[in-house]
């Protein structure tokens, strides 16, 4: 079964903020350099940009699915795979437990929230979340904290554990 990930109006916020700001640093270069300069130099500082608008997109979660054997994160490039077999449990995690989160490494806004991140009362965790609310936490026998954001949280917590 499928479960949508859908963006909610802060992670908007944010990636419409950055994407205007990677638009105007992606052309600035080619109106301000004189003409006769160097061609290359516009082109490579427009590059930079795009490396950090592309890398979000290809790891930004899509949706959710849970199967018979494991829960699956899609996402354009690469999707994760959680084996039922390796998941302790799964269940809804209160916001109030994520306060004080810090990002380790990873993406805070730019289309979602993902990647490592820490606080000390989950302790080291994944992301793969496209919102700041429906926290669902899913532990693994690998002592792995995984926190996903589906739009109905009681419905996924529901469907795997009925599987």
């Amino acid at each position: 079964m499928e479960f949508k990930a859908s963006m909610d109006k802060t992670t908007k916020l944010i990636t419409t903020f950055v994407i205007f700001i990677l638009i105007v640093v992606m052309i600035l270069p080619f109106i301000s350099i004189p003409k006769p300069l160097n061609i290359l130099f516009p082109l490579f500082s427009a590059l930079i940009p795009l490396i950090i608008f592309l890398i979000p997109i290809l790891y930004k979660p899509k949706f959710y699915s849970i199967e018979v054997n494991q829960v699956i994160i899609h996402r354009t490039m690469n999707d994760i795979k959680l084996l039922k077999s390796e998941i302790i449990s799964v269940g809804q995690l209160e916001k109030e437990k994520l306060k004080g989160t810090i990002r380790t490494f990873g993406v805070g806004g730019l289309f979602g929230y993902f990647g490592k991140f820490y606080n000390n009362k989950i302790g080291v965790m994944t992301l793969y979340a496209t919102r700041r609310s429906n926290y669902v936490l899913i532990k693994t026998s690998a002592n792995k904290k995984i926190i996903l954001t589906p739009d109905n949280p009681e419905d996924f917590v529901k469907e795997f554990y009925k599987m």
